[in-house]
């Protein structure tokens, strides 16, 4: 939301953009102002949308791009200071690892000092409770902890997540925050692209048509059981992170493409009403896991792109919100309130450290390719005393005995323990779904 270049503001409807273009890092974005002309609203219109989104108790991340700007030799960092803000190769030519041209010198102090202020001021000034860094890799991990620490003397809890692919730019590997480096910053969350792949399966033109375990493919699920563990265990896979809070769990982001496109692509032969059951079984997915949950506007309801996999500057029949389609699919909106109201209550999903994971769950092979993950009833998981997912990404059903009787907590009515009378001491799990089975605390079963 800060001054990006490709959008002229005094005629905003004739183009638009995303805006990772930026021009300006200190001020705010005149086309989304009320009066671009007038630079005293771009600062009460976005205090006041802030301010407004607080009262109802949701916080806003910032999308921030501090490792590039829309073209180097016409910036105001390259007119004040020449050959200081942009990174070059030993050969003297303009680094541009970022695709778009040039790269930030964020390890120099000067650059360091204009990033830090940069977020000091959104944080202090405009109220904003987190950032999500673009192309984090290309940073530098000191301005990043610089960064951090800043931030978190306004706002403690204040959340740091980013992109953290490693690009090659002329700064050592070593030095920079992408993801083969998040040891070094235990406090900050990287888009978890192994969830991604390893869940969904190929997000790019060239391997749409790969498909990963929720999508059936079941030769994937030792990596799913990686996945699921926030990339920490010493599993299928070296762990990625020190922490599950380090990994944003997603299957579906602006980037790329969506969910319901792709699999026209990677299941093409299965009709849209299995499309939309794959749909809500990775969504659960994504939230039952151990991480941060990371969603998509329009995942919910399974809202389609029409194949367009960059829509940085689409028009809104790509880009907008199809609220006639939520109306439309009501009941995928319910489901997925259910889906956060499942979450917010059981605290256990929300643990971040390896050694409790480790001890909190067990990985069970079901038929057919199919899985279950059996929660420790020895451990903390208030307000049940059992509790075991059940994931079907196949075709055909799962029939399962049960070792005690349970009850339903989760399944495609939504999260409805409140409600559930009944014990099952065998279970079916429906072809490309996934259930929830156990017993609140006090409930000793059958009687």
């Amino acid at each position: 939301v800060y001054d990006f270049k490709t959008v002229d503001e005094t005629r905003k409807w004739q183009s638009y953009n995303w805006g990772y273009d930026p021009q300006q890092y200190f001020v705010l974005e005149g086309s989304y102002a009320r009066d671009p002309l007038h630079p005293y609203n771009r600062i009460s219109d976005f205090k006041l949308m802030v301010s407004r989104y607080h009262e109802v108790g949701i916080r806003i991340i910032m999308d921030v791009v501090f490792n590039h700007v829309y073209d180097h030799e016409t910036s105001v960092f390259e007119k004040i200071v020449p050959n200081y803000y942009f990174r070059k190769t030993s050969e003297g030519v303009i680094s541009n690892g970022s695709g778009c041209g040039n790269d930030l010198a964020t390890e120099r102090p000067m650059v360091r000092r204009l990033v830090v202020d940069a977020c000091r001021y959104y944080a202090e000034k405009l109220g904003v409770d987190g950032f999500r860094f673009d192309l984090m890799g290309l940073i530098d991990i000191k301005t990043m902890e610089e960064v951090t620490k800043a931030v978190r003397q306004v706002k403690p809890d204040f959340l740091i997540l980013g992109e953290g692919w490693e690009m090659m730019t002329p700064h050592p590997k070593e030095k920079l925050a992408h993801h083969g480096n998040a040891s070094k910053t235990p406090e900050i969350g990287f888009f978890n692209d192994a969830f991604r792949e390893i869940v969904k399966g190929g997000s790019f033109a060239d391997n749409l048509h790969e498909r990963g375990y929720m999508l059936g493919a079941t030769n994937y699920r030792l990596g799913f059981y990686y996945a699921y563990a926030g990339s920490v265990l010493n599993t299928t896979f070296t762990p990625r992170y020190l922490n599950a809070g380090q990994s944003i769990n997603y299957v579906e982001c602006h980037d790329n493409g969506v969910l319901v496109d792709k699999m026209t692509v990677s299941n093409a032969s299965e009709c849209k009403e299995t499309h939309l059951a794959r749909l809500l079984s990775m969504n659960t997915i994504v939230m039952l896991s151990f991480g941060v949950p990371f969603f998509h506007r329009g995942q919910e309801i399974g809202v389609s792109k029409y194949g367009d996999l960059n829509s940085y500057k689409s028009s809104d029949k790509v880009n907008q919100f199809p609220y006639t389609l939520a109306l439309k699919r009501k009941e995928m909106v319910e489901y997925f309130k259910a889906l956060t109201a499942l979450r917010k209550d059981c605290k256990f999903l929300h643990e971040t450290d390896p050694k409790v994971i480790k001890n909190i769950i067990e990985f069970k092979d079901l038929p057919g390719g199919a899985s279950q993950i059996v929660y420790n009833p020895d451990m903390d998981l208030t307000p049940y005393s059992h509790f075991n997912v059940y994931v079907n990404p196949t075709s055909e059903p799962v029939f399962i005995s049960l070792e005690k009787p349970l009850k339903t907590i989760l399944s495609s009515g939504g999260y409805i323990a409140a409600r559930s009378k009944e014990y099952f001491e065998r279970t079916m799990v429906a072809p490309y779904s996934v259930i929830v089975l156990g017993l609140r605390k006090g409930d000793s079963g059958p009687k």
